[in-house]
């Protein structure tokens, strides 16, 4: 397993991504272009997630939509979040998924989609 990643680290990466920001913004007021190179996929964590558990679907009220259980990382090792209801008319939910990345896995996050497509 990998080991945690330092606050140090966490605060870098958010400091990289506000400055990028932040010339995106200044570029786009002064009528310029700015190229960002992109980064490649920093892994999550070395070891793929386990098969995903059996559970009997549950069934949602009018109005709810049903969110499935995964396996997250937290930090140390995986941990399951068992499936829920969540009420949100009018969308669906597209389940988050791991996926190869660099040396490991990364966990792309689960999106709510608008029914009808507006």
């Amino acid at each position: 397993m990998r080991p945690r990643r330092s606050s140090l680290h966490r605060l870098h990466r958010a400091l990289s991504a506000l400055t990028a920001l932040v010339a995106l913004v200044a570029a786009g007021s002064a009528g310029a272009c700015i190229v960002v190179e992109a980064r490649p996929a920093r892994s999550e964590v070395t070891t793929p997630p386990p098969a995903p558990q059996n559970e009997a679907q549950v069934a949602c009220d009018p109005g709810y939509s049903r969110v499935p259980g995964y396996w997250r990382w937290n930090g140390y090792q995986y941990v399951w979040l068992p499936q829920r209801c969540v009420y949100r008319p009018g969308f669906r939910f597209e389940p988050g998924a791991y996926y190869a990345c660099g040396d490991g896995w990364c966990f792309k996050e689960g999106v709510w989609i608008q029914l009808g497509g507006r």
